[in-house]
């Protein structure tokens, strides 16, 4: 991976910690999100006034399928199943289908956030839902299919395609007037299950 412009004058000369971020939108607007830390014990981090819950995780490699239609990656936490196992018990499947984004964040040797930003890298829906006592196992699918038929017109790339802020696509009705069409900024609306873009699609890749 590319370290951003930024940060590498900032961890060039000392060590840094690399940790993967998962946040969860459920479908339902009663259940506040889910974000969790890539961390072995359980402190909570800040990160844009966000707060996350460090557990054990486990994120795959970026798997495609044969025909370049799908993107997959596998997602395992453990200790975080309990509360997850009793949302679906009062709730039913709350995971399945929901919007679900990894990013990366660097830290420095005191494990503070260096400039206060995460970096986005996969962004999908919640399936192949796996529950036991202690884990909980999906995956993480984007269909890169299902995007020319939602908008024949468009092309694939890193930020939202969508042409208009608000349209039918976008989809977002809150009280903000503008968006710079990156992940980011989406996910600060709170608008991820309608993303427009590919922020893990490689720089060059031919669609058939």
């Amino acid at each position: 991976m590319t370290i951003p412009e930024d940060i590498s004058q900032t961890i060039v000369s000392q060590e840094f910690i690399s940790r993967k971020l998962l946040t969860i939108e459920f479908r339902d607007a009663g259940i506040p999100p889910l974000r969790v830390l890539e961390n072995e014990n359980f402190d909570e981090i800040s990160i844009n006034g966000e707060s996350y819950l460090g557990a054990p995780l486990k994120i795959s490699e970026i798997s495609r399928s044969d025909d370049n239609d799908l993107q997959r990656v596998q997602v395992e936490i453990s200790n975080l199943a309990g509360s997850i196992s009793s949302l679906i018990g009062l709730h039913g499947d709350v995971l399945t289908g929901c919007a679900c984004m990894i990013e990366e964040v660097f830290l420095d040797n005191d494990f503070k956030v260096i400039s206060s930003r995460a970096f986005p890298l996969f962004i999908g829906r919640a399936n192949n839902l796996t529950l036991s006592r202690e884990l909980l196992k999906f995956s993480i699918d984007t269909y890169l299919g299902g995007y020319s038929n939602r908008s024949p017109n468009m092309t694939y790339g890193v930020n939202c395609q969508w042409r208009k802020f608000k349209d039918i696509r976008c989809a977002y009705t809150g009280s903000e007037t503008t968006c710079d069409k990156t992940l980011t900024r989406c996910s600060e609306l709170g608008n991820l299950a309608n993303f427009g873009g590919f922020p893990s699609i490689p720089s060059q890749q031919v669609i058939k």
